[in-house]
């Protein structure tokens, strides 16, 4: 078997159909994302995140893909300094889950939602880590 080289890594969320064009225009107005592509139609958008993956945002309204919207993802944009972040996102309008706060590992978090309901989180890496 040939070796397997992979060239690109997607993070996909979900939306209710309803909300689809509200969570995109977040994605692309509040964070600030790059919108590489979008279909409103087909409730299908991709972001660039400006490293690696590309961030798939898809309408779900098909029988068992309604329960994938607004819940917790386990995706965490990383960023220099989670207080300053925080504090341009609220003036945007964006409320938090949770406010900063220290992991023991060193690092710090600080969660909120995106109109969809689906979970993200700051992510400031402890001193010494990338």
């Amino acid at each position: 078997m040939d070796d397997l080289i992979f060239n690109g890594l997607g993070v996909r969320l979900w939306a209710l159909p309803a909300q689809f064009a509200q969570t995109a225009d977040f994605y692309r107005d509040v964070l600030a994302l790059k919108c590489s592509w979008r279909d409103d139609a087909r409730r299908v958008a991709t972001f660039e995140l400006g490293f690696g993956p590309t961030l798939v945002l898809e309408g779900s309204g098909d029988g068992d893909r309604e329960l994938l919207a607004g819940r917790v993802t386990g995706l965490c944009l990383g960023v220099a300094d989670v207080a300053a972040s925080c504090a341009a996102l609220h003036a945007k309008g964006v409320e938090f889950l949770r406010e900063p706060e220290r992991q023991y590992w060193g690092g710090t978090m600080a969660h909120f939602k995106d109109p969809a309901g689906n979970w993200l989180t700051l992510l400031q890496q402890p001193p010494g880590r990338n």
